[in-house]
């Protein structure tokens, strides 16, 4: 009996020492506060929410620049083939801007993307005091998530829901933020400080359970954080070709007729 209550305990400590490496909080009871002397890496960020909050040299933009079979384009979104088809990201995304989110559809038992550096990018300045943002949402019991970031020194996964998870939030269909920070990341396996040419795979979002054919799946916000500045980042400045084809945040190629968040020549800005 003692024995029992001593593992008991042991499985109660270890689930606590988790929870507490992730903070989550409904998002619009503890929206993200934003610093005026932070750094942003941003994957996926809403214009509106940029310009509200952030100026323009706080921001490293580390996501989708273009498609697949532009051979301009640097950072990819990966879709696993035959795993997501897009959805209509209809509603306010976690910041209460109307869209600006990434909505998907699962196709099959499983489903997977990857955010993907395929030039050589100096990241050694995401580390110190600072931290890694996602937001989800779902109203669906049995939806799961699984964000692992990689790095060069390795990878970190931050398990929502389903499989034995870092953390979980409540499914009524409203956005929760999930917040880590570096030092945190740095002890499940994240450690950027030597990556000053990093390339591949930066971020991979999966699930943590079994899946079924036309789930949805919703996330939001995702970027790292740096207090102090952006001393690693190097910027290659380019001259842009106003004749350059136009990627929505899916990196799908769009046309004139398109509404949103729109990329060109790596720059993202909003089309009304």
């Amino acid at each position: 009996m003692k024995k029992s209550l001593l593992f008991a305990a042991a499985i109660l400590f270890a689930a606590s020492a988790n929870a507490q490496e992730v903070k989550v909080t409904k998002a619009s009871d503890n929206p993200f506060k934003f610093s005026s002397t932070a750094h942003y890496y941003t994957i996926l960020l809403d214009e509106e929410t940029q310009a509200a909050n952030l100026k323009e040299e706080q921001v490293t933009y580390l996501g989708p620049n273009g498609s697949w079979d532009d051979p301009s384009t640097t950072h990819f979104l990966d879709v696993w083939e035959g795993t997501l088809s897009g959805a209509d990201a209809t509603g306010k995304n976690s910041f209460g801007v109307p869209g600006g989110y990434q909505a998907w559809e699962i196709l099959s038992g499983w489903y997977g993307c990857g955010y993907r550096i395929a030039d050589k990018v100096d990241v050694s300045s995401i580390k110190g005091n600072g931290g890694f943002h996602f937001a989800v949402k779902s109203d669906d019991a049995n939806m799961s998530y699984s964000f692992k970031v990689v790095s060069g020194a390795g990878e970190g996964k931050i398990t929502v829901g389903g499989d034995n998870p870092l953390c979980d939030f409540t499914r009524d269909g409203s956005w929760y933020n999930f917040d880590i920070s570096l030092a945190d990341l740095q002890k499940l396996g994240v450690d950027f400080s030597k990556d000053n040419a990093f390339t591949g795979n930066l971020l991979e979002i999966t699930q943590n359970a079994d899946v079924t054919q036309g789930q949805k799946v919703y996330y939001d916000a995702i970027f790292f954080w740096v207090e102090g500045g952006a001393d690693g980042i190097e910027t290659v400045e380019a001259k842009a070709n106003e004749n350059a084809p136009v990627y929505n945040l899916a990196g799908q190629r769009v046309d004139k007729n398109f509404k949103g968040i729109a990329v060109k020549n790596g720059k993202k800005f909003m089309v009304k």
